[in-house]
């Protein structure tokens, strides 16, 4: 993963009352995938990887919801960010 490249969240598949909407939170971790903040405006289900992400892993949390409620999943980690080769 580097710096510039453009990353989509999948939210998996769900099962529930319909319709379930989801939304996204884009996480900053360190490089072993931990100790996550979120990303100051990573909403969106798309994520443009930026300099302040490299030597970091990236991740997402999917939140689920329905009528009935909502559920919030964590995904896995990314690569180590790296800035593009010149």
């Amino acid at each position: 993963m580097v710096v510039g490249q453009v990353v989509t969240a999948e939210p998996g598949t769900w099962t529930g009352k319909s319709p379930i909407s989801f939304s996204y939170r884009w996480l900053r971790c360190n490089s072993a995938g931990g100790e996550c903040q979120s990303i100051p405006g990573g909403t969106s289900r798309s994520y443009r990887v930026a300099s302040d992400d490299i030597g970091r892993k990236l991740r997402f949390n999917t939140t689920a919801r329905n009528s009935l409620g909502s559920v919030t999943v964590i995904s896995t980690e990314s690569a180590v960010v790296t800035e593009p080769l010149p």
